[in-house]
């Protein structure tokens, strides 16, 4: 039996990581459901939201902690904000989370020349958002006076990665785009099976 060559359509939506001195940046893709109606003998696309998660980690010593309670959400055409992005300066790609507390950032880093590009999660003033038991034992050591500058009480988190790093980032974004829209599904129905989503 002869073996088919793999394509973008058997391509399953698959995590991607970036990892940095100061933190991990975690890009998950969340991919387009569909569900069988019985009425209709059909499938249909379910109405959620297709795209990439982004989560933030900070580095504690030898393990990482989630830096904000929730993950940043990209949608289609966030995604191709960064498939656009270059990483120059004064070209900084910016979004901003729907309850309008966070913002996710791809720019320039300019202490760095061997890793100019800059991955930024920044949480609003108010935001409870990367509050932890760390963050409360710090502010009761100071007095409520907790340095902003530590891991513990920081407002944003930055990790720093090479331009070949963002050109894999953007190659993976690339790549896993069938599968989180749903395309190769299109294309071939029989392949919905795949991307069902559970009974409610």
């Amino acid at each position: 039996m002869a073996s088919r060559a793999s394509d973008s359509r058997d391509i399953k939506p698959t995590s991607f990581r970036v990892m940095g001195s100061k933190g991990m940046v975690y890009f998950t893709p969340k991919a387009a459901r569909f569900r069988y109606d019985e009425q209709r003998d059909t499938w249909e696309a379910v109405r959620e939201p297709a795209g990439v998660f982004v989560e933030f980690f900070r580095r504690c010593g030898n393990r990482f902690e989630r830096f904000s309670s929730s993950p940043f959400f990209l949608g289609g055409r966030d995604l191709g904000s960064v498939l656009a992005a270059t990483g120059d300066e004064n070209r900084s790609v910016d979004f901003l989370s729907r309850d309008e507390k966070r913002k996710f950032s791809v720019g320039f880093n300019s202490e760095d020349a061997i890793k100019p590009v800059s991955l930024r999660l920044e949480l609003f003033p108010g935001t409870p958002d990367g509050q932890t038991k760390d963050t409360e034992a710090a502010e009761e050591a100071t007095g409520g006076k907790g340095d902003r500058d530590s891991p513990a009480t920081a407002s944003d988190l930055e990790v720093a990665m090479r331009r070949s790093e963002l050109l894999h980032l953007q190659g993976f974004l690339r790549e896993i785009l069938p599968a989180v829209y749903g395309w190769q599904v299109l294309e071939d129905p029989r392949r919905v099976v795949a991307f069902a989503s559970n009974p409610d």
